[in-house]
């Protein structure tokens, strides 16, 4: 006889190990991308299993991984482009993780002044908005020293009186790269 609760374990198992497989890039680099990501937020995660699912359909991940000196802005405009083709299946969305991801990727491969600035933004902005919204925000220059400031003081905020330079710097280039602002 099985029990009621075994099948309510067996389920959660179920849905668990799904999930997981769910987040498993197919196709994935062998650089140990996937693994280096584990830490990383799910917006970051989740576009990476994206260019790793979709993007691959029509390009290598060599192709793609060699594409270094592409500013986000350039990406911005490479993954708009493919969205628009039929094969490429890219909604609006998709297209936001997949820059999110290579957000991560550009500032993790750039000089530690860059990738120390990059860590503070996310450490401190996505416990509380998720870096999605972060990057959809286009707040004048001249407002975000405010906005940040008034965010550090915040509970959830993990965002020390020396980290704001840095976050307010990753934004400040963020908003460059991606929205070709000033």
């Amino acid at each position: 006889m099985i029990r009621p609760g075994a099948v309510l374990v067996c389920l959660t198992l179920l849905t668990v190990g799904s999930v997981a497989l769910a987040f498993a890039p197919a196709n994935a680099p062998s650089d140990g991308a996937a693994k280096e990501l584990a830490d990383q937020p799910f917006e970051i995660r989740f576009g990476y299993k994206l260019l790793t699912t979709k993007c691959v359909k029509c390009h290598t991940s060599e192709r793609i991984a060699k594409k270094t000196d592409l500013t986000l802005f350039d990406w911005q405009d490479v993954v708009g482009t493919m969205g628009r083709k039929e094969k490429a299946d890219l909604g609006k969305s998709d297209q936001d993780f997949i820059l999110m991801y290579l957000a991560y990727r550009n500032e993790m491969a750039g000089p530690k002044k860059q990738r120390t600035q990059y860590q503070a933004f996310v450490r401190g902005c996505q416990g509380c908005h998720g870096i999605g919204l972060m990057y959809q925000k286009q707040f004048a220059a001249k407002d975000w020293p405010g906005i940040i400031k008034r965010m550090a003081g915040k509970g959830g905020a993990e965002i020390s009186d020396e980290e704001q330079p840095q976050v307010l710097a990753y934004i400040q280039r963020m908003s460059l790269d991606l929205f070709g602002i000033d």
